[in-house]
């Protein structure tokens, strides 16, 4: 077959309806999500059943439905499906850590990103045992909490790995096609980030959630040590969150190190004070709006008979209604803070990345043009005819433009941000609720928790979401 048939070949069966290359995720997983804000949970989680074994999506409605089973009471089912969702994230890595981090990426030259399996961005990646930690302290679980904690940090070293390799491997192969890795300036500049973004003190190796989660589970099992050194690690990140300052100096306390004590009442002077003898804590855990989505960024390439582009996947911040939420113990309110900004995450992840994503994009349309460009030259030797070159370019260069499509694939139920707070009260029997809370400062809505009965030094646990101005909040299983 000639060089024009191929494309021609090419171009009509990408074009061909259903073809994964030219899915938009944000429009595929539209039902799911729909019925996850609407509370429609098992709904939601039919309707992502079909694509979970699908080798190129399967680990994004994995993922999903992970956090809706979780949103909806189901923790079991949303272990099961975090798990399967581990399972698959590390035979992506066990493959990338023995062979090529981005053969497949470059190697997907007749189409796009869209056409290999979804393998989950680095933060995603760290952020799963994150959940199941979650899922199996409010279970009372604590021992395979504490498994899934010590995963948080093998995670986050391979991840660093990974992407340490990646870059290697970007501009070895950019070397070999005579493409200067540095000169990325002209295409880096086109890609803006929300003002702030980038400052946040977090990255995705430093996850302030993590550590508190881990200080959490620590305590829970004894380990007062392991839970300061974890408590140093989040008020490090996230000086200003004030239960975490608190519990820093009540467990300086319990470890009978006055030098400790002595240095976190230094550090906060008089705003922190140790809860009573017979108080007990009721922990909120509070997930808040919808993390960022992609959407395309497209950048032409012309060349001298056909041309290209590349399609860089850009985040956008979802609008969220919800500044925060106030725990209320009758007439108590404690409102929560945030602990991890998932949003900065994202987007300080994406723009530490974006040099070596253009270079992969690059290095891909590189090698369609230069198809193109040969097709292109073979038909004008065989014909003779430099208009019939032409249109052969022509058509590579409509296939090379079209068939060049971000990869929009995400972990689209993630929240906006994680935030929390630790409500000590008297011991007694109390009326909860979890009130929203607007950036004016009013009231967006609130759900009912129940009757809350505190004991003295106890700490039970509270979960809540917020879906634009929904919210799903329950009481969860005390921990034995």
């Amino acid at each position: 077959m000639d060089r024009p048939a191929l494309a021609a070949l090419l171009l009509l069966a990408t074009l061909a309806p259903g073809c994964a290359a030219w899915e938009d995720h944000n429009k595929k997983t539209l039902g799911p999500r729909v019925a996850f804000e609407e509370g429609r949970f098992e709904e939601s989680l039919a309707l992502m059943k079909p694509f979970e074994e699908d080798k190129l999506d399967g680990l994004c409605f994995r993922l999903d439905a992970g956090v809706v089973s979780l949103v909806g009471g189901m923790l079991d089912h949303s272990n099961d499906e975090f798990q399967a969702a581990e399972d698959m994230i590390q035979g992506f890595e066990d493959r990338g850590l023995n062979g090529s981090v981005i053969a497949e990426e470059i190697g997907s030259i007749a189409v796009n990103e869209k056409t290999i399996p979804y393998k989950g961005e680095d933060f995603e990646r760290v952020l799963v045992p994150c959940f199941r930690a979650r899922d199996y302290l409010i279970g009372g679980k604590l021992d395979d909490a504490m498994v899934e904690v010590r995963k948080i940090w093998t995670q986050q070293d391979l991840v660093k790995q990974l992407r340490d390799k990646e870059i290697k491997e970007s501009n070895d192969e950019a070397a070999n096609h005579h493409i200067n890795a540095g000169n990325l300036g002209d295409y880096e500049s086109q890609v803006t980030y929300p003002p702030g973004a980038l400052k946040s003190p977090e990255s995705v190796y430093e996850v302030t959630y993590a550590h508190w989660l881990s200080a959490i589970v620590s305590e829970k099992k004894g380990l007062l040590d392991d839970t300061w050194i974890s408590l140093q690690k989040a008020a490090k990140i996230r000086p200003d969150v004030k239960f975490v300052a608190r519990d820093l100096l009540r467990i300086a306390t319990l470890r009978g190190r006055s030098e400790d004590v002595d240095e976190v009442k230094k550090t906060y002077g008089d705003s922190v004070t140790l809860p009573g003898e017979d108080e007990g804590s009721v922990v909120l855990l509070f997930d808040c709006g919808w993390a960022p989505h992609k959407r395309e960024l497209k950048i032409f390439l012309p060349s001298f008979s056909t041309f290209g582009a590349i399609a860089i996947p850009l985040y956008d911040r979802k609008p969220n209604p919800v500044a925060y939420a106030r725990l209320w113990l009758n007439d108590r309110n404690y409102p929560t803070e945030v602990l991890s900004d998932v949003d900065a995450i994202a987007f300080k992840y994406h723009h530490g990345k974006l040099g070596t994503t253009i270079l992969k994009q690059i290095l891909r349309t590189t090698i369609k043009i230069a198809a193109s460009e040969a097709a292109a030259a073979a038909t004008r030797r065989a014909t003779g005819s430099g208009l019939a070159g032409l249109g052969v370019g022509l058509v590579g260069g409509i296939y090379n433009d079209v068939s060049e499509q971000a990869d929009l694939r995400a972990w689209l139920t993630l929240p906006q941000n994680f935030q929390a707070v630790r409500a000590w009260a008297p011991a007694g029997t109390y009326d909860a609720k979890v009130e929203l809370v607007g950036f004016g400062g009013g009231t967006i809505g609130w759900v009912p928790l129940g009757q809350v009965t505190v004991k003295p030094k106890s700490i039970q646990f509270a979960q809540a979401r917020s879906l634009g101005t929904r919210c799903y909040a329950s009481m969860c299983k005390e921990a034995p």
